[in-house]
């Protein structure tokens, strides 16, 4: 957001550039009241178009992510059992657990 800084019988416009580390206050000055209104719009403008465009990006981001394939998932099963073929899901409450069996490759023929 950019702000608006009377200075004498003149005004400026106080607004941030860069991204992360490199971000750094930048004054644009010497305007009349109507011209740092008018700058001060297109920042603002500008910088809700930039956060509009990262918030899609992220959300673009997240969709792909949640569409995981389930070669992945057994993939990632795998690697966490250490090369095994096949993972134990367990499902119950308190102590009464079950210990179900499946193997990779079945799993894999059934979504599929």
């Amino acid at each position: 957001m950019a702000s608006i800084v009377k200075r004498g019988t003149k005004f400026a416009v106080v607004y941030y550039e860069g991204e992360g580390n490199t971000k750094h206050q930048v004054w644009k000055s010497g305007l009349s009241l109507k011209e740092a209104e008018a700058f001060k719009s297109q920042k603002d403008a500008e910088d809700k178009q930039r956060r509009d465009q990262e918030r899609t990006e992220k959300q673009a981001r997240q969709t792909h992510e949640s569409k995981t394939k389930p070669e992945q998932i057994c993939g990632n099963a795998r690697e966490r059992l250490g090369g095994e073929d096949g993972f134990q899901v367990f499902f119950g409450s308190g102590t009464d657990h079950k210990p179900l069996q499946f193997h990779a490759n079945v799993f894999l023929a059934n979504i599929k």
